[in-house]
């Protein structure tokens, strides 16, 4: 169940049922280096952890780049025979530099896609890819202007944010802590969703579905009232 609006002129309550994507996200491999000091013997220490685990807070939230990288390494020390140990005879540390980069393909999802949507994000998010988004549609030859969409979560009404957290928090459990980010992100107020509406328009995006995260259809009569 989704509210949709569209941010050229109000619309009633319609049921998104698909938009073709026409970005697509190019992703290069990773320049990985790697030093030690060859003139210890490393054959005589057995156990190993992380430097964040070993440091006060080291428990506390780590990216999810962070954890697959250290799964990654768990993985090869482990294979080399050591052991993880809260009482390490070898500390593991790295750092790393992420960019962002986004390619446009001109084939095919410009030639026959409709646009673009953006499944979650800030209205800074979609300012950042509409104007490649319109660029890509114009090398391909497409007459018109592509269909730019977002999503946004909300709940209105304080019985409601309770049952939404939770919610969120459940369906993406799998991002573990980072679920919690998800949750507090959802829109829960009047002055939010007015506010959201303003700026995904300011940053060209013609559609944005509202998608509800409680089970009660009061919610977008609630959503109506703030939005048409």
């Amino acid at each position: 169940m989704m509210f949709v609006t569209s941010l050229r002129r109000v619309t009633v309550p319609v049921v998104l049922l698909g938009v073709a994507l026409v970005v697509t996200g190019c992703e290069s491999g990773p320049d990985v280096r790697g030093d030690y000091d060859k003139s210890v013997d490393f054959g005589k220490y057995k156990t190993y952890n992380f430097v964040s685990a070993t440091t006060p807070n080291g428990g506390e939230f780590k990216s999810l780049a962070m954890q697959t990288i250290q799964a990654a390494a768990s993985r090869e020390m482990e294979a080399r025979g050591y052991t993880k140990s809260d009482t390490p005879d070898l500390a593991l540390n790295f750092k790393g530099k992420l960019e962002e980069k986004t390619d446009i393909e001109s084939t095919p999802a410009p030639m026959y896609g409709a646009g673009w949507t953006m499944g979650g994000g800030p209205p800074e998010m979609a300012a950042g890819m509409v104007p490649k988004v319109r660029a890509a549609w114009r090398e391909a030859g497409r007459a018109g202007e592509p269909r730019l969409a977002a999503l946004a979560y909300f709940s209105l009404g304080d019985d409601a944010e309770q049952d939404s957290r939770t919610y969120l928090r459940e369906y993406y459990a799998f991002l573990g802590p980072y679920a919690d980010r998800i949750a507090d992100g959802a829109l829960r107020s009047e002055d939010a969703l007015r506010g959201a509406v303003k700026a995904f328009e300011d940053a060209g995006i013609t559609e944005l579905t509202f998608d509800p995260t409680t089970t009660s259809l009061e919610q977008i009569d609630r959503l109506a009232d703030v939005v048409l």
